[in-house]
């Protein structure tokens, strides 16, 4: 009789997953304001639109990106000239059916070290929700004017532009949902 001990753990992960996506759902859902009409697709787009020029821009009639270069800084390496950059890049559509607005976020880190082994590109990316995600870097390096000091000194949290957004949606009647995969855009 050991089929128990083989099933019950397996049941067990599976109804502990579900739950942990179901209520992580929830945490990226904001409905819209009470008793708020929405307003049309356009209406909501040009708003959004609105907000910054430079970082938020249309892609087609019912998608708009987000793209923010939250720092971008060189500096001298042992051999010579190292580069980092942080962006970040959410890509929202809109659904007028359901009135809801979808986003799907990420982080990207880029950075180029010259060294005595020669040139290193890195670059990682961090996908889908940030859940109080709060990216803060402190650097000191010869700067490329040849002296020594700070050369990178930022905090940058994706609720600054989660919250704006959130904002505008829900005071416009449209709910705001943060899916974990750009799958859910489509």
């Amino acid at each position: 009789m050991i089929w128990p001990w083989v099933v019950l753990p397996i049941v067990f992960i599976v109804v502990l997953v579900v739950v942990i996506w179901k209520v992580s759902q929830k945490m990226m859902y904001f409905k819209p304001d009470e008793g708020v009409k929405p307003v049309a697709k356009g209406k909501l787009l040009e708003k959004i639109l609105r907000l910054d020029k430079n970082v938020f821009n249309v892609v087609k009639d019912d998608d708009f990106e987000i793209n923010w270069t939250i720092t971008d800084k060189k500096w001298l390496g042992i051999v010579g000239k190292n580069w980092e950059n942080y962006t970040y890049a959410a890509f929202g559509k809109i659904y007028p059916e359901e009135k809801i607005v979808r986003v799907f976020e990420k982080v990207t880190k880029s950075r180029k070290i010259t060294g005595m082994e020669g040139v290193r590109n890195y670059s990682y990316t961090n996908k889908g929700p940030m859940i109080n995600t709060k990216l803060t870097v402190k650097q000191y390096a010869i700067k490329t004017d040849g002296s020594i000091g700070e050369v990178m000194n930022f905090t940058f949290s994706p609720n600054e532009i989660k919250g704006v957004l959130k904002q505008v949606c829900n005071s416009n009647g449209w709910a705001l949902q943060i899916v974990f995969s750009s799958y859910g855009l489509k």
